[in-house]
């Protein structure tokens, strides 16, 4: 997506998910100023999770998600979006 990105990540027993936002965002943050040539913030000091409930199916999100560009009029075949690509549980959907 042009705008924002979605990430749907399993945290192990004990690891902090924020933590693992604040280092993410900081490293591809600094990644990305490097590759365009440019300073300052790159991401939003926010983001939006959303931690699924029991009845929630991870492949069912996983598949809203890839399906994102279609539903912004990005592309009408997914196999068409250049950076598509999820995995869950090391199966690619």
């Amino acid at each position: 997506m042009p705008d924002h990105l979605h990430l749907l990540i399993e945290s192990p027993y004990g690891i902090d998910v924020t933590v693992f936002m604040e280092r993410s965002k900081q490293m591809s943050g600094f990644a990305c100023n490097r590759m365009l040539g440019s300073r300052g913030p790159f991401w939003q000091k926010s983001y939006y999770d959303h931690v699924l409930r029991k009845h929630e199916d991870v492949e069912d999100v996983a598949i809203y998600i890839r399906l994102n560009p279609i539903r912004a009029g990005l592309v009408s075949d997914i196999e068409m979006y250049p950076y598509s690509g999820s995995f869950v549980e090391g199966r690619e959907v």
